[in-house]
């Protein structure tokens, strides 16, 4: 597959504490196995801060993406509708939350598979401390919930991480 992509957009600050902005473009694909496709990509977003390291942003972007199971299908045609939370608890610790809910159907490959509508849900939950400028520790908790219309696509799953960082 090669592609290329054209793609502008603005932003706009009402005020020192919002942010507003857009994006949208497409991309042309040609498959080698395939018919090519030209693509639209549209984001809007905004954020609010609402004190010193603590936000609100949310948004909605709508793309066709190259599936997961490219034997089967084509493109995935997505909506994605999305909510982050970041909290600064104190100095050194900030909570973070993110939830994600993607309706998108995967356009079947024509003579193997037909279309198949999927809801995606993920959530995410955070907390880092960061005791010096130079260091940080994190962990997380990634829930991830897959219906599919295929029996063989849905999945449920949980993830949980700790990291550390350093940065000179």
């Amino acid at each position: 597959k090669t592609s290329h992509f054209l793609m502008g957009g603005a932003a706009y600050n009402p005020g020192k504490d919002l942010l507003v902005s857009a994006r949208a473009g497409f991309e042309d694909r040609d498959r080698d196995a395939g018919p090519g496709t030209t693509t639209p990509y549209v984001e809007l977003s905004s954020r609010y801060t609402y004190a010193e390291g603590s936000f609100l942003a949310a948004g909605y972007t709508y793309t066709i993406e190259e599936p997961s199971d490219v034997t089967n299908y084509t493109d995935a045609d997505v909506n994605r509708f999305f909510v982050n939370v970041q909290h600064r608890l104190s100095g050194t610790i900030t909570a973070s939350s993110s939830l994600t809910y993607e309706p998108s159907q995967l356009q079947g490959r024509p003579g193997v598979h037909g279309d198949t509508d999927e809801k995606t849900t993920r959530l995410g939950l955070g907390l880092s401390w960061q005791p010096t400028k130079n260091w940080s520790v994190s962990g997380t908790c990634d829930l991830d919930d897959v219906n599919s219309d295929d029996v063989n696509r849905g999945q449920n799953r949980s993830r949980y991480g700790v990291s550390a960082r350093f940065t000179f």
